[in-house]
């Protein structure tokens, strides 16, 4: 499960994830965040797990932290420790900081896709190639 506190304008209030869609729409109607889109939404604070801060205080896809919910729920056996290891050892580098004081400025964000092809290439680079 992943418990983040998220604000649009003035208004915050927490969600949880994983949810379905219809689940998603009551705490975005709270913050009259109803009709964004993409789901870019600013995250203030990371309630659960800790290992997610590196979220906090940046614009964040709901639906992508969505699907990253669901697939932790599915982890077996030790795919869970696997995951915080890597978090940890990233120290969170995963997406770059965004200023929320910026509104015209949506930054760059990496999805999960692009991190892993990014990393196979290091990798191939460090051990010789190219």
């Amino acid at each position: 499960m992943i418990k983040l506190k998220i604000k649009y304008g003035n208004e915050s209030t927490d969600i949880r994830f994983p949810c379905k869609e219809t689940e998603m729409s009551a705490p975005l109607e709270r913050i009259h965040a109803e009709d964004v889109t993409p789901l870019e939404i600013y995250v203030t604070e990371v309630i659960f797990p800790a290992e997610l801060n590196f979220l906090q205080d940046r614009l964040v896809n709901l639906d992508e932290v969505n699907f990253l919910a669901k697939r932790m729920d599915g982890f077996f056996g030790d795919e869970e420790y696997q995951f915080y290891g890597v978090i940890s050892a990233r120290n969170g580098h995963l997406f770059k900081p965004v200023p929320y004081d910026e509104p015209d400025f949506l930054g760059e964000t990496m999805t999960a896709t692009e991190f892993a092809e990014e990393e196979t290439q290091d990798e191939f680079i460090q051990m010789g190639g190219m």
